[in-house]
């Protein structure tokens, strides 16, 4: 009897499972006209499907009726249908148009799970399909923008960066972008690189914006603000779809002044000359089959003529000497070679110096003590200002069954743009690639991806403009050359300013000029080789990262309880251009996390308490405790008042960490200890300021021998330790007030 009864039961659950419910039918508007690309989702389930260009539809689901069909599309209001039989014909809807209602927007960010904007327990900002459809500006991502609490920072035509409650950066390290789940940064550089692997206008669905702390769910580096975009999934947008943006810029006055008594002397035009074009072309394709399948590709091309580079302000104008019109040590902004300087007094401890001086009959000891620079190159010469920008996405997805969908995502970003940061910075050929692999049901996901940085061709510009001096005449041929003809003339009584024209003339004779062979041969030798004896990058550095969520919420019933981890793995690979890794030997920082989340709505659904508490460790730094408390009250419909406790961390960057380069004029080394044993830092070691009054002091005796005086050498100022490298902390409280007056504000 045991047998039998375990055969039917058996028996039982496999016919329960293999049941099936099939619906079709046609969805039009009150007017009787098809509406295409309705959204038809069984609710509870990832199944679904979306209507034709005739409004037809038709939907097979492996689940036993009844089932629950949700109808919607944007200025429609939302329908739904409960379908009682196995097989169902002719289900035709009528969806009634509706003023879009603010306030009804959906939002995940806030805390991590879907959830009316109005009853978000922090600041979300929503960009929705029919938002990004009526931007003004040439893009979805530069109007973002446009969003309350967020500052732009642009550093190309195709690179922008974001900013919120905080200082500016072009490089912000405490923001978080996301793509569908992935974190945007390059690996080397730990900040999100704008848009240039991000979806097109075409494959966008939604843009949500939090300013201020989020590490309580996101982790590090979500210090002050993140940014989700979300792409569109291929089963509810379907079709082939495409654009072309044509515009100009440049406009105006395209060539800008910049007035320098040695660059510029004339004042003349700088810039490209005229109106340039720029223009942008994308086309996205997606496709579904049988509810089970579906597939999308994108391709986005845009090129344009980059901002210039104008600017010849000195950036070293408080130290220009009395009584000369220009400064002999000028560091301008937009030009590149300068950065390499000399105080002239110092040529007199330089034993060569003194006697080529001494057979010419001259008094070392009579050079001044003033700093003295090499003569640049403008920007314009050493820059591709050529912007373009080839990003492609694919994406694969197969619904396993009524509750799981698996999707594979590939995103690739190919571009040449400028980045502007501590340096200059030429991106050329520069890419980033993606690989996501993910495993999603209503109440969970799993997700893996990775992201692959090839830094191509950029260079930094300003080390080449330094080495194609050097490749003309080496520092102390010509601080030499400089500082001979100085003494001519002073000694022919020519007056200090005319002195040092005569100097520099005479210490420029022969120098490449700027678009001859020879400066482009140096040019391209410059960024042919990498750091140190090159300009040019080699890094090809990688992320690793893996996380997952459950929400136990329907399990529970009585309360929200979400929970999550997450585990990633930085691999630099700079070749030693940028890290002290060598060829097959990357340098590896591992860090994880987890977290919980519990919230209880009280009063009737009038008050929602929500509390939060994140646990992250670095392999290089203690672990943080992020937690996160929250309140929204609800007095009366549509209007919310939200109380919150925020926490954020950011861990130093991995440049921060381990950046050990080269650039000449000195050597940038990562904070952590390893660093400061390996180089002896503080032996040695004194204050910049102390060593500037120490140079000039001896500088000013004019005797070399002076270098060892002991009321000299009192001027320096030890420095014998730093601060210990550790995470950078912020606590923020909210009280806010949204509401829905009329519907309309």
């Amino acid at each position: 009897m045991r047998v039998i009864l375990f055969i039917t039961l058996l028996l039982a659950g496999r016919m329960a499972v293999g049941q099936t419910t099939r619906v079709a039918g046609r969805v039009t508007d009150e007017k009787g006209q098809p509406l295409a690309g309705v959204s038809i989702v069984v609710s509870g389930t990832v199944s679904g499907t979306i209507t034709n260009l005739n409004g037809h539809y038709s939907l097979t689901v492996k689940l036993p009726p009844p089932i629950t069909l949700v109808f919607s599309m944007i200025g429609f209001s939302k329908q739904q249908v409960v379908v009682e039989v196995a097989e169902q014909d002719n289900l035709d809807i009528v969806l009634k148009e509706e003023p879009l209602v603010l306030g009804q927007e959906i939002v995940v960010s806030a805390s991590r799970v879907e959830q009316s904007i109005l009853e978000s327990p922090v600041s979300v900002e929503k960009m929705g399909v029919l938002a990004i459809g009526n931007v003004a500006s040439d893009s979805y991502y530069k109007s973002i923008a446009n969003l309350k609490g967020v500052d732009m920072t642009t550093s190309s035509i195709n690179f922008q960066v974001f900013n919120a409650r905080g200082f500016n950066s072009t490089g912000n390290t405490r923001f978080v972008q996301l793509i569908d789940g992935m974190d945007t940064q390059a690996p080397a550089l730990n900040f999100p690189i704008g848009n240039l692997t991000g979806p097109s206008d075409l494959d966008l669905e939604s843009i949500e914006f939090i300013p201020g702390a989020s590490s309580a769910l996101y982790g590090p580096n979500a210090f002050n603000g993140m940014l989700l975009i979300t792409s569109r999934n291929p089963f509810e947008y379907q079709g082939l779809s495409a654009y072309y943006k044509q515009g100009f810029n440049h406009f105006g006055n395209s060539n800008l002044n910049s007035l320098d008594p040695l660059l510029n002397p004339g004042n003349q035009s700088l810039g490209p000359g005229s109106v340039q074009p720029m223009f942008e072309g994308s086309l996205r394709y997606a496709r579904a089959f049988n509810n089970k399948f579906a597939f999308k590709v994108n391709f986005t091309f845009s090129k344009a003529t980059d901002w210039y580079g104008t600017s010849l302000n000195d950036r070293n104008y408080l130290s220009q000497p009395a009584g000369l019109d220009f400064n002999p040590g000028a560091d301008r902004l937009h030009a590149y070679g300068d950065e390499v300087a000399l105080s002239l007094g110092l040529l007199a401890a330089n034993p060569a110096f003194n006697a080529l001086a001494a057979q010419l009959e001259l008094d070392a000891g009579q050079l001044p003590n003033v700093v003295v620079s090499r003569t640049p190159y403008a920007e314009e010469y050493l820059v591709d200002y050529n912007a373009k920008n080839l990003k492609g996405s694919a994406g694969l997805y197969y619904r396993l069954n009524n509750k799981l969908e698996l999707s594979y995502n590939y995103i690739a970003g190919f571009g040449t743009t400028v980045y502007t940061g501590v340096q200059r910075y030429s991106l050329a050929n520069f890419n980033i690639q993606q690989h996501k692999l993910e495993l999603r049901s209503p109440d969970f996901f799993v997700r893996a991806y990775g992201t692959f940085e090839n830094s191509g061709d950029s260079y930094i510009a300003d080390l080449t403009g330094i080495m194609v001096n050097d490749a003309w005449q080496d520092n102390e041929t010509w601080f030499g050359i400089y500082g001979l003809t100085y003494l001519l003339a002073t000694q022919s009584g020519s007056g200090p300013q005319l002195a040092h024209t005569l100097a520099r003339n005479a210490a420029d004779q022969g120098r490449f000029e700027p678009g001859s062979a020879e400066f482009e041969e140096a040019k391209r030798q410059a960024r042919s080789q990498v750091v140190p004896n090159g300009s040019r990058f080699a890094d090809q550095s990688q992320m690793f990262h893996l996380e997952g969520q459950y929400d136990l919420s329907k399990q529970l019933g009585f309360m929200e309880l979400l929970t999550g981890a997450s585990y990633r793995l930085y691999r630099l690979r700079s070749n030693g251009t940028i890290f002290a890794d060598t060829p097959g030997n990357p340098i590896t920082i591992s860090e994880y996390g987890a977290f919980v989340q519990g919230g209880k709505a009280l009063l009737h659904n009038k008050l929602k308490l929500l509390a939060s508490l994140r646990f992250d460790k670095n392999e290089n730094f203690r672990g943080q405790l992020s937690p996160r408390l929250s309140a929204v009250v609800k007095p009366a419909r549509d209007h919310n008042i939200r109380l919150s406790f925020q926490t954020g961390f950011r861990n130093p960057t991995t440049q921060g960490q381990h950046i050990d380069l080269n650039v000449v004029a000195a050597r940038l080394i990562g904070g952590l200890d390893y660093y400061r044993q390996k180089y002896n830092i503080f032996e040695n070691a004194y204050s910049a300021r102390s060593v500037e009054a120490f140079i000039d002091a001896v500088a000013a005796t004019g005797d070399p021998l002076q270098i060892g005086n002991p009321e000299i050498l009192g001027l320096l100022e030890p420095v014998t330790g730093a601060p210990e490298l550790k995470p950078e902390k912020v606590t923020s409280y909210e009280v806010g007030y949204k509401s829905l007056i009329n519907n309309r504000l």
